[in-house]
């Protein structure tokens, strides 16, 4: 039993709380109302004690509470949840609401105490904050978007995660095919140039650092001096590399761990769920684009090899469209036409066929086309010194998914 002393001591915490503090019965009309309820919804406690609670609520959230306080009565913990409340002034205020049972002597459930404590600031920072890192994510995408050199994206991507970060450095490594040792290193520094240690594995910054990223988790920690999960010799090599606070993403191909996008700093810091998102983000949009770049390049590669190719045969090679239109010739079209790469493609090819020929080949090429057929057939071709040959011409249909030209 509380006696009145106890009572008076209770009642003067509620009235001097910062936090808006207000009780309502089982109907979910207003009981008491402190000077923090005051303050907060802008109403004094003569307004509103005898009335529904509803009055400082949005419409579509009365359901949600009578449903709440029907939890309460049955014995149901109700979590902390957000709301939007209503100010005196028709102004609407972001809350966080805590609420619990007020039992009689019995203990009997007689009502419920609604603690409310004004989010706004909070909200505010929080849309800020993404509002910032959807900039950055915009930025970064487009800075690396048009790039084709590998080593250039990690450049701008290390530079970027530094500066946004303020962090000491920010590294992507190669994983080779033991999952464990790091063949190449690119990135950025405030202080020097990053180097690669002869032989480092990832394996030598500690058995659960090697489990965590071959399993694909994020791994980090806050503080290398007083975290109890690695050794002396462990921590040593984190301050080789001037990283009190770390923090790595493995990035996985066919199933197996390839490379990490880590960040280091000199000083202990707090990696919060938002750091931990972007940089997981950022690091799948690296991996993207690094990705294409290898995928571009491999694909520019074989071009050229095909061109050195078709340059050694000795015939005569072009692509056309369906419709006649060339988009490409072998250089040993251009030698014996005499043609510049800027007079053939298109249609201006058949300058090069005699004039008694074009009708009847196009003709011929056309039905071949129609059809779906290879042909061949002769015409002469001119040579760079006005001179025609007679040259015996196949053409061979490459057909689509859909087995069309």
């Amino acid at each position: 039993m509380i006696n009145s002393q106890e009572q008076y001591l209770l009642a003067s915490i509620v009235e001097s709380s910062q936090d808006s503090i207000v009780t309502i019965d089982l109907d979910r009309v207003v009981t008491s109302w402190n000077k923090g309820a005051e303050n907060l919804y802008g109403y004094t406690a003569d307004e509103v004690i005898g009335r529904p609670l509803a009055m400082v609520m949005l419409p579509k959230d009365v359901a949600d509470l009578i449903d709440k306080v029907d939890d309460i009565i049955d014995e149901i913990t109700v979590p902390v949840y957000e709301t939007v409340r209503l100010h005196k002034s028709g102004r609407e205020v972001e809350m966080e609401i805590f609420l619990s049972p007020v039992r009689d002597a019995s203990g009997r459930v007689r009502g419920v105490s609604t603690i409310a404590r004004d989010i706004s600031a909070r909200k505010l920072q929080e849309l800020q904050y993404w509002e910032k890192q959807k900039m950055f994510l915009l930025t970064l995408s487009d800075s690396i978007r048009l790039l084709r050199d590998t080593r250039r994206i990690q450049q701008v991507v290390t530079k970027a995660m530094v500066d946004y970060f303020d962090v000491t450095a920010c590294y992507y490594l190669q994983i080779g095919d033991d999952s464990d040792t790091v063949t190449a290193l690119e990135g950025s520094s405030k202080h020097d140039a990053l180097q690669l240690p002869p032989g480092l594995k990832v394996s030598d910054f500690g058995g659960s650092v090697f489990a965590a990223y071959n399993e694909g988790r994020t791994f980090f920690y806050e503080d290398i001096d007083t975290d109890p999960a690695f050794t002396e010799a462990e921590r040593a090599l984190y301050r080789t590399f001037n990283a009190r606070a770390s923090i790595g993403v493995p990035l996985f191909k066919d199933s197996r761990f390839v490379a990490l996008l880590g960040l280091t700093n000199d000083a202990a810091r707090k990696w919060s769920a938002e750091d931990i998102a972007l940089i997981k983000e950022t690091a799948e949009r690296t991996w993207a684009a690094v990705e294409r770049a290898q995928a571009e390049e491999a694909l520019r590669q074989s071009q050229l090899r095909l061109q050195l190719i078709t340059d050694l045969v000795p015939d005569l090679l072009w692509d056309s469209e369906p419709d006649g239109s060339t988009n490409w010739y072998n250089h040993r079209w251009m030698e014996y036409t005499g043609q510049s790469p800027e007079e053939a493609p298109g249609w201006r090819w058949i300058n090069a066929i005699h004039a008694d020929d074009r009708e009847a080949s196009a003709k011929r090429y056309h039905e071949a086309v129609k059809k779906g057929e290879t042909l061949r057939q002769e015409h002469r071709i001119r040579r760079y010194d006005g001179v025609y040959r007679w040259f015996v011409v196949h053409v061979f249909p490459q057909k689509n998914e859909r087995g069309r030209w």
